[in-house]
């Protein structure tokens, strides 16, 4: 750490109170959320440059007058109350859906308050992408939990990351007993180094189609079960995730013979602010004060602090080569510890005079919560997308028109869209009766209506679906999501009635055969 250097401008000099006193005025009118200081009868002293950006009429007529002409920017019900609770706690914290508030009593000397300083923020459109990056994850979720196959996903190693609902039913356990856990723990002992080798081979190809396993039941039974899937990955290509779905093959084993997922109210306003500051000495950008606000982002304290520069906090970058006013940048800050914080901070120089230097002030905004949980969501949110583009399961996302009694394609994944023997693009938008006008006579536009109508999920069992263009049986589940959209999940089964009507066949050929045998020994032995 660098020596603090000493400053043209003594800690004791009768100029630095007043110095001091304008650098927080400053930084009240450069802040980039909305302040206003009101007098104790809620009369407005001093609005900020973010919040005069905001009036519809000169700043300078608002001040003397009651909060309340400030109506068309906020909730002046809300602000009284707020302004209520300050006075009588020392300081206050509201939300709304459209705004953050915060609000404190400031003093100039004793105890005695002698005005309140209200900071806030416009925070709908955080809010709106929140909402909309947990909508978006909760939608491919719920196309996860829904398909009506069983499916899993499993890391490098073979362990469980997550398990759908089919895949609990057709096995019996409970999530939390599958999630972590190696796969071959639930195969038969036969199966397990079969799965060691065709894991490996999966690895290597990125995907796997008819890997036959004997899995192991809660309740101790065992069941033939053929997996399909595929790799997923990070965008530095390497491996992420799998992706898979099995089907229930123990019925064709055993039928084929049985085998195989300011000063004092600016410094108390400096001491109490929410936002981190640093007072820096320019051009050397040795630092000559902070407020708690930053100590405790950093974990140093103001003494730590004043003995070394800004620039020490911000390793390698050049933020402040050119010296000139910077607004809300996002930058990486490192703690006492060595570890980084993002943060968001703002720039700005007071300009000395003849007898003093220029001093810089630096507000940061601690935003490592805010950008975990954006990228928390985000990942979710690809995670999700990347199984609904690769599942093996046909799923269509549809919006309802004409008061819920047609639907038309809002999504198509690509194993729907290869089901359907459809082009994805050229169905978005159309009528799903356009696209697909069997779906009347099968009873499946009816359960969209019902399963829009009601909200109930419902499940239609194996249906023959007959147009001018395709003759296929499929199986579909149904549900709606959060924001009144319809799902279809659905899987092509034509091939699996075409080997049953085959089996079938065979059988009845085998008992006829098997009858004229016994005729023919029966003619025979009466002869």
């Amino acid at each position: 750490m660098l020596q603090k250097k000493s400053s043209s401008i003594p800690d004791n000099s009768p100029d630095m109170s007043e110095r001091l006193l304008r650098l927080q005025a400053e930084i009240v009118m450069r802040c980039s959320d909305m302040v206003v200081l009101l007098d104790m009868d809620s009369r407005i002293l001093i609005i900020n440059k973010a919040l005069q950006e905001q009036l519809a009429d000169s700043w300078d007529n608002f001040i003397g007058k009651h909060v309340s002409v400030l109506k068309d920017v906020f909730d002046v019900t809300i602000v009284n109350d707020l302004i209520s609770e300050t006075v009588r706690t020392g300081n206050q914290h509201s939300n709304t859906e459209s705004f953050e508030y915060s609000a404190w009593t400031v003093s100039d000397s004793g105890n005695t308050p002698d005005a309140i300083c209200i900071m806030f923020r416009d925070i709908s459109e955080i809010r709106k992408t929140s909402r909309a990056l947990r909508e978006s994850e909760e939608k491919y979720r719920s196309i996860f939990d829904y398909a009506p196959l069983p499916t899993q996903s499993l890391d490098e190693d073979g362990n469980f990351i997550s398990v759908n609902r089919a895949w609990i039913e057709a096995l019996g356990y409970k999530s939390e007993e599958v999630v972590g856990t190696w796969f071959g723990e639930f195969l038969h002992i036969d199966s397990q180094p079969v799965f060691r080798r065709q894991f490996q081979e999966f690895k290597r190809l990125g995907q796997i189609h008819n890997a036959k396993f004997r899995m192991h039941r809660k309740d101790d039974r065992f069941i033939d079960v053929s997996f399909d899937g595929r790799i997923g990955y990070w965008p530095d290509g390497t491996f992420k995730q799998t992706y898979c779905t099995f089907r229930d093959t123990t019925r064709e084993v055993a039928a084929e013979n049985a085998l195989k997922l300011s000063e004092k109210r600016y410094r108390t306003l400096h001491d109490i602010s929410p936002i981190g500051i640093i007072t820096i000495c320019l051009p050397d950008l040795q630092i000559l004060s902070s407020n708690p606000a930053i100590q405790k982002i950093i974990g140093s304290t103001d003494n730590e602090l004043c003995s070394t520069t800004i620039r020490e906090l911000l390793p390698e970058d050049d933020v402040f080569d050119g010296l000139t006013a910077i607004t809300e940048v996002q930058k990486q800050l490192m703690r006492k510890d060595g570890s980084f914080v993002w943060v968001s901070f703002s720039f700005i120089i007071v300009p000395g005079d003849e007898d003093t230097e220029p001093i810089g002030i630096v507000a940061i905004t601690d935003k490592t919560s805010q950008r975990a949980a954006e990228k928390m969501i985000l990942e979710s949110e690809a995670l999700f997308r990347n199984l609904f583009n690769t599942m093996t399961n046909g799923v269509a996302i549809y919006e309802a028109v004409d008061e819920g009694d047609n639907f038309i394609f809002k999504n198509f994944n690509p194993a729907g869209a290869r089901f359907g023997k459809v082009n994805r693009e050229e169905v978005i938008g159309l009528r799903v009766t356009d696209v697909f006008p069997g779906v009347r006579n099968m009873g499946l536009l009816d359960c969209f209506r019902r399963v829009w109508r009601t909200g109930e999920t419902e499940v239609l069992p194996e249906t023959k679906y007959v147009d001018d263009n395709r003759d296929m049986w499929v199986q579909n589940t149904v549900f709606k999501l959060p924001d009144d959209e319809i799902v279809a999940v659905y899987n092509d089964i034509t091939t699996q009635k075409q080997h049953e009507a085959e089996r079938s066949n065979l059988q009845r050929q085998l008992m006829q055969a098997q009858k004229m045998d016994t005729i023919n020994q029966l003619a025979g032995g009466i002869a």
